[in-house]
């Protein structure tokens, strides 16, 4: 049965089954059919069936199954740029279990990196970094160290620092991400790309623009194996490499791949959301450092209303969006 055909099923199931839902189903196939659907980008098809399943009644055994629900529409919240609504899920689920449950439990931890991300997205810094500080300390008490949660709270706070602009705290962290990753999942798995792919972010930060350009175009080539051409990871290397393209003056090179990042993330995202904005801006600017500004301001406007939208007038990403249209509007005068 192909994931199309799951999904009706489990679909008709719901609907059928308005009350209390069967524990098997629940934990071996809806939570399943929702992972894989995230791992395909299909966030929003994943959240109308947690939502749906969210909507019936659960019996208090079935309680950390439901937590994990939550943390699943959460994550896909997160992903579809609904910033404060997974803010406000990560938030309830970590309350419920830190009742209910041993401080240790692993998905206190998982929970704790995910409302981390979301503060991190919000630029709320002073509640992330000790989220993250936690999450990774209770995963070394637990878990062997090679363990690949431990790598993913190491990457979390590295990500954390390269917000905040603390490079070279970031770098060892994630070196050893990508080493418990290799060691763990071989070469060719999506969380050594995604390793590689932040890596290389470093790196291109750092103006080390022959080894940024060596790790996303590896990142990219595991992802294309893996996903094909059409996955919202692609779109995200396609990017990045783009964005080099760009800092080394490889402008005919760069437009193809921001545009074909941007074909993907509108399918599978919508044309209003945070990552949308985000490719809209750097192709404003490369139009920009080739004299075409008036190729560049529509982009922009479109980019400062999704943010606007998505993240508020306040954020800083809005903020900076916007003194760049005064600036380019200034010039077109």
């Amino acid at each position: 049965m192909d994931i199309g055909e799951q999904l009706n099923t489990i679909h008709q199931r719901l609907d059928e089954d308005r009350q209390f839902l069967n524990h098997s189903f629940i934990q071996f196939l809806l939570l399943p059919l929702v992972q894989e659907l995230h791992r395909s980008g299909r966030f929003s098809e994943g959240l109308e069936l947690l939502n749906k399943a969210l909507d019936r009644q659960w019996t208090h055994k079935d309680f950390l199954l439901r937590q994990e629900t939550l943390d699943l529409k959460g994550q896909a919240l997160l992903e579809l740029g609904e910033l404060r609504e997974a803010q406000v899920v990560f938030e309830h689920v970590l309350e419920g279990l830190e009742q209910e449950v041993d401080l240790d439990h692993a998905l206190i931890s998982s929970v704790m990196n995910n409302l981390a991300l979301a503060y991190d997205k919000l630029e709320e810094f002073d509640r992330s970094e000790p989220l993250y500080y936690l999450a990774l300390e209770r995963h070394k008490r637990n878990l062997a160290p090679d363990h690949p949660e431990v790598a993913t709270a190491l990457n979390n706070l590295a990500v954390s620092y390269m917000v905040q602009g603390k490079l070279e705290e970031a770098r060892p962290l994630y070196y050893k991400a990508l080493d418990i990753r290799k060691k763990s999942f071989g070469e060719e798995h999506p969380d050594v790309a995604f390793s590689l792919n932040n890596l290389a972010v470093l790196h291109r930060r750092q103006k080390d623009y022959v080894n940024a350009e060596k790790c996303f175009r590896q990142a990219l080539g595991i992802r294309i194996d893996i996903y094909g051409r059409n996955h919202p990871d692609v779109a995200q290397s396609l990017n990045n490499l783009a964005v080099l393209f760009i800092k080394q003056g490889n402008y005919k090179e760069a437009e193809p791949l921001h545009q074909e990042a941007l074909e993907i993330k509108t399918y599978f995202f919508g044309a209003n959301h945070p990552a949308i904005a985000a490719t809209l801006n750097n192709l404003a600017i490369l139009y920009v450092k080739q004299g075409l500004i008036n190729k560049a301001i529509p982009l922009i406007e479109t980019s400062l209303g999704i943010l606007e939208r998505s993240l508020g007038s306040e954020h800083r990403k809005t903020i900076n969006v916007k003194i760049k249209l005064e600036s380019l509007k200034s010039k077109k005068l």
